[in-house]
């Protein structure tokens, strides 16, 4: 049994051959086709059912869960409860509370509400409201490529109609690949909750909004490898709906075929939020295509229990828009930037998605952006870039050498507008995104201000969002590890490489920093409360001395990484004045799983907080999605001479395992703290 989270799968990619008075090309990615640990293959036709590993889960507690059968390439998706006690401890339930799979299986797949978009317009995924191009496509045989007519058996097939599948049928006129549940395999995307609107936007016009949508039920967005990406109810599992982006309806035959060879779709991560959309407040979803397309699409899904009543579809935007659009496998970022000046001299703000360009653009120059795509474009408008779209280059790194920009964090004003944004590249390079320059979105500019390279000067990929945090004397504390874990070649042992946790303290006008401009954290192995993991020294420093000696923040080099190719592929979480992050550590062999271990270290410092404590826990199976961190209870303390009080917070951090047993690493904790803002406070997420 293995854990897998960030997994790009789709075809190998080769590139265009170039004349050779052309420059030199860059190295792509060879994104794979299948789940990257080996140990999954299936034997002698046994059936396997393994967790996808990423988990959700909601403000009550409740997870959600996704797993995927490896001899059928069919998909599920559970909810299991957590269970509170009397000492305010908490457990995980091995209790299903329902699964969307047994609930889709038992839906007619003529009542489903299923969606595609077609000449700029939301269309129901029926035949003949697909295009001519598309519907000849359905009608040919995807073995053969001879025409066989069977395009409405197809997308019957495709819909949940199980006649036809192989081992169903007694029917010779058509022969369907045989799924164990309607449901594809979930392997990247990462299910997203969303419930009641937002409580935290300042906007006048936002409380009606607000009102209306603030006891919204819950629901569960997630893409699968059947190519569309599924809204469930969270309360009893039913799909609400589902939509299949535009660029996968070619591949999409290819599911119907017994002979079919497992490939990705709607494997995209996603982001739920509300925002702005031509003066209309909406609820918006933004996903990549994954690995399946080159692109990006969002979602009007303030209503998602009637989504065909709302907007549908607010745009796609693919390599055929602009040509350094790519995979997109990070999560897109819905985001308020500041717009012009008005007469009266405050700031007009407009909603963009946010997205990086991802691996293997059409372009052959490795150019990477950060793009800025409007949600005040009209359904029918041509994307123009500087009209409707923008997008900011990054510096060039290496040419030859594949490179891809991670997805941004930001930094938010006190009008909840992104000021600033941070991303990381897969040459170890991070970058700041400065959105000062208002009114004028094509004037925004990346500046390089920081080197992540190794002990030996070898470029660490960064792959996940940064965290970011007020830090003391002004600016950011810019948090994020290091790792990749996208291609075949990053589980070859020979090719592992060493991977580190940094903190880096970002100030305005200062030079480009690397791992010399920071203190190094040792790691000792050391027991505590019954576990065994490290504890974690290191020389104190002073935040905001601008003296040249003076540390700019902290790192950890994860031990003999190089060896065991321990790397983080999940984004941090911080509270309590720690950070949490979890690493994955790949199987050395089919006997033993993929392991990780899980983090918990003073935000500020780098090291463990409290003495006799314990972090860098390992653990087989533990999930390599971002820790679950829940509140179980607050106790407020006496006041001191200067009237502070201290608050004492009790929470559990729950990394559920992706074994089938379904268990997980629960560790409870205490936090004691000077009630008050705090420097180490991490900003909003304005997503969600």
């Amino acid at each position: 049994m293995v854990s897998i989270h960030a997994i790009p799968k789709f075809v190998t990619l080769y590139l265009t051959m170039l004349s050779i008075a052309q420059a030199v090309v860059t190295q792509p990615i060879e994104l794979a086709s299948q789940p990257l640990n080996t140990c999954l293959q299936v034997s002698n036709g046994e059936k396997q059912i393994l967790t996808a590993g990423p988990y959700t889960a909601d403000p009550d507690g409740n997870r959600y869960q996704a797993q995927f059968d490896t001899a059928s390439w069919s998909g599920s998706l559970k909810k299991w409860g957590t269970v509170g006690h009397a000492n305010n401890s908490l457990t995980v339930s091995g209790q299903v509370l329902w699964d969307a799979a047994k609930t889709l299986n038992n839906t007619r797949y003529q009542n489903r509400q299923l969606f595609t978009y077609s000449a700029s317009s939301l269309v129901p995924f029926k035949l003949n409201r697909l295009s001519d191009q598309i519907r000849e496509i359905f009608n040919r045989s995807p073995e053969s490529g001879q025409q066989d007519n069977l395009g409405p058996e197809r997308i019957n097939y495709l819909s949940g109609d199980r006649t036809l599948e192989v081992t169903v049928s007694g029917l010779s006129r058509a022969q369907f690949r045989t799924r164990s549940a309607v449901l594809g395999d979930i392997i990247n995307s990462i299910p997203v909750y969303k419930g009641p609107a937002a409580n935290n936007i300042l906007d006048k016009n936002y409380p009606a909004f607000f009102n209306r949508y603030k006891n919204r039920e819950g629901a569960l967005y997630i893409g699968a490898n059947d190519g569309m990406l599924h809204a469930f109810s969270a309360t009893d599992g039913s799909e609400l709906f589902a939509y299949i982006p535009s660029p996968l309806l070619e591949k999409m035959p290819a599911l119907t075929s017994p002979a079919y060879q497992h490939d990705a779709f709607a494997d995209g991560k996603i982001s739920v939020g509300e925002a702005q959309a031509s003066g209309s407040w909406l609820t918006v979803l933004a996903a990549g295509m994954g690995s399946g397309a080159r692109g990006v699409f969002a979602l009007d899904v303030t209503a998602p229990a009637s989504f065909i009543t709302g907007h549908g579809v607010l745009f796609e935007f693919t390599a055929q828009d602009d040509a350094d659009m790519g995979f997109v496998t990070a999560a897109p970022v819905i985001a308020k930037l500041p717009g012009a000046t008005n007469s009266d001299g405050t700031l007009d703000y407009r909603y963009f998605v946010l997205v990086p360009s991802g691996y293997n653009a059409s372009n052959t120059n490795g150019d990477n952006f950060l793009f800025l795509l409007s949600l005040d474009k009209p359904a029918q408008s041509a994307w123009t870039l500087g009209k409707n779209y923008y997008k900011i280059k990054t510096g060039s790194g290496k040419g030859t050498v594949a490179n891809a920009l991670a997805g941004p964090g930001l930094v938010l004003n006190l009008q909840g507008a992104a000021t600033l944004a941070y991303a990381g590249d897969l040459q170890g390079q991070l970058w700041r995104f400065d959105f000062s320059n208002t009114g004028n979105p094509a004037a925004h500019a990346a500046t390089l201000i920081f080197n992540a390279w190794d002990a030996r000067n070898h470029p660490q990929p960064i792959t996940v969002v940064p965290l970011i945090a007020y830090a003391p004397g002004g600016g950011y504390a810019v948090l994020f590890g290091t790792g990749k874990y996208v291609e075949k070649s990053d589980t070859n042992p020979t090719l592992f490489s060493g991977n580190s946790f940094y903190a880096f303290h970002d100030q305005a006008n200062q030079p480009v920093g690397s791992r010399g401009d920071l203190a190094s954290r040792s790691l000792t192995v050391a027991t505590g409360q019954g576990k065994t993991g490290y504890r974690i020294t290191g020389t104190d420093f002073n935040y905001g001395d601008d003296t040249v000696t003076t540390k700019k923040g902290w790192f950890i080099d994860f031990p003999n990484s190089a060896a065991t190719g321990e790397r983080m592929i999940s984004e941090a979480a911080a509270d309590f004045g720690s950070v949490f992050f979890n690493t994955l550590i790949p199987a050395r062999s089919c006997q033993k799983p993929d392991s990780g271990k899980s983090y918990k270290l003073d935000l500020l410092t780098g090291k463990t907080a409290d003495p006799n404590s314990v972090t860098g826990i390992q653990a087989p199976n533990i999930g390599t999605g971002t820790p679950v961190l829940l509140h179980v209870k607050s106790e407020l303390g006496m006041r001191d001479a200067l009237g502070q009080h201290t608050a004492t917070h009790t929470f559990s951090i729950l990394n559920f395992n992706t074994d089938t047993d379904m268990q997980g690493l629960l560790i409870s904790d205490t936090a004691t703290l000077k009630s008050g803002r705090q420097s180490w406070r991490e900003l909003s997420d304005p997503g969600m």
